[in-house]
């Protein structure tokens, strides 16, 4: 079996949750799918196109909730990035997954509705 323990560094012009480049909408988790954008810079309203209507840029640090920190730990581990959660650093998120993002700070916030899944 052989296990490569090469980790990627994270871009901040993908989507830390789904890995989606933030300028053209490629779904780069995709098997060898890419795209030919700098995806090294911070994706802006002036620099992406159509079909990325908006993006949410984020700050993680250690003193995030669990349910949060948690949503930030899986994905990290799930696309092998170097990042490291007991430091303070940027990422980007899309839409969809900020939705997502968004709904975890507010499980423990909002204990009153007790049908919405944490």
């Amino acid at each position: 079996m052989n296990t490569s323990n090469t980790q990627k560094q994270y871009l901040i012009g993908t989507c830390l949750g789904c890995k989606r480049c933030l300028y053209c909408g490629t779904e780069l988790s995709i098997r060898k799918k890419a795209c030919l954008c700098d995806k090294t810079i911070k994706p802006s309203k002036s620099n992406r196109t159509d079909k990325v209507k908006v993006t949410y840029s984020r700050i993680s640090s250690p003193d995030l909730p669990s349910e949060p920190l948690k949503f930030i730990q899986e994905n990290i581990t799930h696309f092998d990035y170097t990042l490291d959660i007991t430091t303070k650093f940027n990422f980007t998120f899309c839409f969809t997954c900020n939705s997502f993002f968004q709904r975890k700070k507010k499980c423990k916030t909002n204990s009153k509705s007790s049908a919405l899944r944490c």
